[in-house]
Formats: structure tokens, sequence, C-alpha cells
């Protein structure tokens, strides 16, 4: 997705949102769905994105981003994906 939004021209940041779990790769075993420790890692990964948690890092981002010399100054959206697909941060 982020490869996609790049070439239509966007500016794209691709975080870890699960830096606070650990470093990639989260799951380093095979993901079979419905699995108890995939239910389990699934959870631990999840329980991380508190609104708060969101929200601080999310702030962050557009903070860096609106810094950043080649990135145009204007309206500015974050959108997760996957696991962080219901996080939306709009500046304007």
């Amino acid at each position: 997705m982020a490869q996609r939004l790049a070439a239509e021209g966007y500016t794209v940041l691709l975080p870890n949102v699960f830096y606070r779990v650990g470093r990639p790769p989260l799951i380093d075993f095979p993901v079979k769905t419905g699995e108890e420790r995939i239910m389990k890692r699934i959870g631990e990964l999840s329980g991380s994105l508190t609104p708060e948690a969101v929200e601080r890092d999310a702030s962050a981002y557009v903070d860096f981003l609106s810094r950043h010399k080649s990135v145009a100054d204007g309206p500015m959206g974050l959108v997760g994906y996957c696991f962080s697909g219901r996080f939306v941060k709009l500046n304007h």
C-alpha cells in the first residue's frame, strides 16, 4: 500500500506502530488463522494500540512530516492499514 501511494506522488511514512512490543519480525512463525498462538500474538500486538498511544504517535508523525523539507505545505492525513486501519488523523 505504501508503494502504491508513493507511486501516486504522496509522501508516505510507514512506521512500526508496534514498536512498544518489539522490532520486526513481530510474528516469527507460520501464520495459521485461528491458531491459538497467532491469536495470542495478535492480542499482544493490538493491546499496544490504545487510543492515547495512537494519538501521541499520530501527532509525532504529523510534526515530523510537517518539518521535513521534501513534504509540501498543506493539508495532511494519516491513514492506518490492517491493525491500525481504524485510526486516522487529519491536520488542516
